[in-house]
């Protein structure tokens, strides 16, 4: 990823997590999620807030991203979400408003000096068949007195991303404040991506030994040819 398209995009979600507080209430009562997929969705959400009331997804394009992709991801988030809002840069406004006018998702422009809101999102109830088919692990899934309600949902969040240590919203408006703070919201995501970076690394370093291997045993058999009568 280009490394100014990660930054402007880790500031939207920093500014994001501050907006989501500042509406639905003090940050140690809610619990903010990044990258929250659930057990079978198609589709991730940037930033989750989970309240006592509800459940909201927030889906952000920065300026860089392709706002066409909202066709497919509006569908499947409003499975799983009580409010679904949309979080872009002013030039996605025109094409973000069309998509969002007829399906009651929320539009949010963010500026210099703030979010400001184009489209309120409406709450809704979620889709009772996708928390039986999506959202929970088998071992709970499995239990004899579970029941897949929006209730059962809330608390069940709340439990698996908010007993972790959080970490204050950030004061300052640097790179590694604002990321660390962004991977604290998701320990879960945080390890995956460690993992990630581990293999990564390990293919790279596989890769550079067998490309030093080559290149020894090349050197190798051209001296052979020198050597030669």
């Amino acid at each position: 990823m280009n490394i100014h398209k990660n930054i402007h995009e880790m500031r939207i979600k920093v500014r994001c997590a501050q907006w989501l507080t500042s509406l639905h209430g003090d940050f140690s009562r809610g619990v903010l999620i990044n990258e929250f997929s659930a057990n079978k969705s198609r589709v991730r959400a940037d930033l989750v807030y989970v309240s006592d009331r509800e459940i909201i997804a927030v889906e952000i394009k920065s300026r860089q991203d392709n706002i066409g992709r909202l066709d497919i991801q509006i569908p499947q988030l409003r499975k799983l979400y009580n409010r679904v809002e949309v979080v872009t840069t002013r030039n996605h406004l025109e094409r973000a408003y069309s998509i969002c006018k007829n399906t009651h998702i929320g539009l949010h422009i963010i500026e210099e000096d703030g979010i400001e809101t184009i489209l309120r999102g409406r709450k809704r109830n979620i889709d009772p068949s996708a928390l039986r088919k999506r959202v929970f692990p088998r071992h709970v899934r499995d239990r004899k007195d579970f029941t897949p309600t929006e209730s059962f949902y809330r608390d069940f969040l709340t439990q698996k991303y908010g007993a972790t240590e959080r970490t204050p919203l950030p004061e300052t408006s640097t790179f590694e404040g604002e990321s660390h703070f962004i991977r604290s919201l998701n320990p879960h995501h945080s390890r995956r991506l460690e993992i990630q970076q581990r293999k990564n690394a390990y293919y790279r370093d596989l890769e550079a030994l067998s490309l030093s291997l080559q290149s020894t045993h090349s050197s190798s058999n051209s001296s052979d040819d020198t050597s030669r009568p």
